[in-house]
């Protein structure tokens, strides 16, 4: 941990001895404290909503129906993996193994049950069996 002294501080040289020098080093660990607390309960949040709801989206980087079905999964605020095919030889066939042969991107798994492609996605949400899925 790394602290700051306050500009101030660094202004005019103080006697670091004393009450005074120790009661403002009291004060600046506590607030180190509360703000790496805070910061450690936003992350475990973040986890906790991670865990909840797992987002793949197997795709390539110029398929227009990936943009649009990442552009969904975006406009509803949820967090998704992104898998391109392109990248590794295996993705595809790795998708197509999960997807019952499907070979067209995307590929939209929501907690390891397949949902689709893009269209499937967007026919869900006008369903309104999206958003309960992606809340599960």
């Amino acid at each position: 941990m790394s602290l700051h002294w306050p500009v101030c501080f660094l202004i005019k040289p103080f006697k670091q001895t004393g009450p005074l020098f120790a009661s403002l080093q009291s004060r600046e660990l506590d607030l180190a404290k509360v703000v790496n607390d805070a910061i450690s309960d936003t992350q475990t949040d973040q986890d906790t909503e991670i865990r909840m709801t797992k987002i793949e989206i197997y795709t390539t980087r110029t398929c227009p129906y990936c943009l649009r079905a990442k552009a969904l999964l975006q406009e509803k605020g949820v967090g998704y993996k992104e898998i391109d095919v392109n990248s590794a030889p295996n993705l595809r066939q790795d998708m197509m193994k999960r997807a019952n042969g499907g070979y067209t991107v995307p590929q939209i798994f929501i907690n390891d049950e397949h949902i689709g492609g893009c269209d499937e996605m967007y026919a869900l949400d006008r369903a309104g069996k999206l958003d309960p899925k992606l809340a599960s």
